[in-house]
C-alpha cells in the first residue's frame, strides 16, 4: 500500500479532471509560484497515487475518511 493515512472511500477521476483541478490550484495561488515545489505535477501526484491505491480506471482518484 502506498500511503499511510486512514483514507477508506475512493472516487475514481479521470486525466482531463486532475488537470483541471491542478490548473485551478496553480492560478489560485499565484503568490505560491516562486517556490520550486509548485507545480501543476506535484497537484497531479496524490490523485495519481490514490489512483493506484484504488485501483481506479482512470488512473485518479480523490480519498476521503468515511466515518459512521
Amino acid at each position: 500500500m502506498v500511503t499511510w493515512d486512514r483514507q477508506n472511500f475512493f472516487v475514481g477521476l479521470d486525466r482531463v479532471t486532475c488537470e483541471q483541478k491542478a490548473k485551478h490550484i496553480v492560478d489560485a495561488f499565484a503568490s505560491q509560484r516562486t517556490k520550486q515545489w509548485f507545480s501543476a505535477d506535484t497537484f497531479l501526484a496524490l490523485p495519481r497515487l490514490r489512483g493506484i491505491e484504488s485501483n481506479a480506471p482512470g488512473q485518479y482518484a480523490e480519498a476521503f475518511i468515511a466515518e459512521n
